[in-house]
């Protein structure tokens, strides 16, 4: 179906009358005391340090104060998550706005100057109407005004992959600070390692792998690791040091004279916490 002026106006109408009322509606509802802990739980949290800032009562007191949200209220109040979504919204309004401004000066003035959809040829086609004097298909074949185009693209290309690097760039530096300020813990210090042989029940190698096949395997990755440990460096063990081979559940620990310890460690339905 051919877009027309007016269906183009209702929809961007029906848009932006949906948009007002969502709005309206959580200005409103952020207020009201009997919702105003949903929309602000952490205020009401004893233990929360620091307590977010309070936004102000009028409908549209909040979009100053949360624009101007620095990344590190931001981290201190919700986290590196909410600091990371924020940053996400930041983009896609840098890049829809560079991009508008972009059409809006560049590209839509060369469409128009084209000349090719006129008022005549619009009555004589069912399928042109008068937006399409402000698109591609005004300009006429073989018109230079077509390097307006192929140098918009660029811009745009390049417009959308500056901004993907710089905020790529930011939100691994911000990941790199959580993980460097955060307590150590399993989340950034722990492998999960499954189906290691040797170790049967409750992996899924012992439950769908054949029997024989499975002994096979578990027979050479056993061969495997008396060679690694016969082809590598002999060095003294301390008495409470095992290999791999020993003990195939276990965990790394730094021994003495810099060889690593393997310390045994009773197995989880299968599963291995490699520290």
């Amino acid at each position: 179906m051919t877009v027309t002026g007016q269906s183009f106006g209702i929809s961007v109408g029906l848009n932006a009358l949906i948009a007002t009322v969502a709005l309206v509606a959580f200005g409103i509802l952020r207020t009201l005391k009997i919702t105003k802990k949903f929309f602000a739980p952490k205020r009401y949290i004893p233990e929360q340090e620091p307590k977010p800032q309070k936004l102000s009562n009028i409908l549209w007191g909040w979009i100053l104060p949360t624009w101007q949200a620095t990344e590190d209220d931001v981290i201190a109040v919700a986290g590196t998550d909410a600091a990371v979504y924020l940053m996400l919204l930041k983009f896609g309004t840098e890049l829809f706005a560079g991009l508008s401004f972009m059409t809006l000066i560049i590209i839509l003035p060369t469409n128009v100057e084209g000349g090719v959809v006129t008022n005549a040829t619009i009555s004589g086609s069912a399928d042109l109407t008068n937006l399409d004097k402000v698109t591609i298909t005004n300009i006429p074949t073989r018109s230079g005004l077509f390097w307006v185009h192929m140098v918009g693209v660029w811009l745009a290309t390049l417009w959308t992959y500056w901004l993907l690097w710089r905020y790529s760039k930011k939100a691994v530096v911000l990941r790199i600070q959580h993980l460097m300020l955060s307590r150590k813990g399993a989340e950034s210090h722990s492998v999960l390692v499954q189906d290691i042989p040797g170790i049967e029940t409750g992996t899924l190698m012992g439950k769908v792998v054949p029997g024989k096949l499975r002994q096979r395997i578990t027979a050479g990755a056993s061969k495997g690791s008396h060679w690694m440990q016969s082809a590598g460096p002999q060095r003294p063990k301390s008495s409470g040091q095992q290999t791999a081979a020993q003990s195939p559940g276990s965990h790394l620990r730094n021994g003495t004279n810099g060889v690593l310890e393997m310390q045994p460690a009773q197995p989880v339905n299968g599963q291995q916490s490699i520290e």
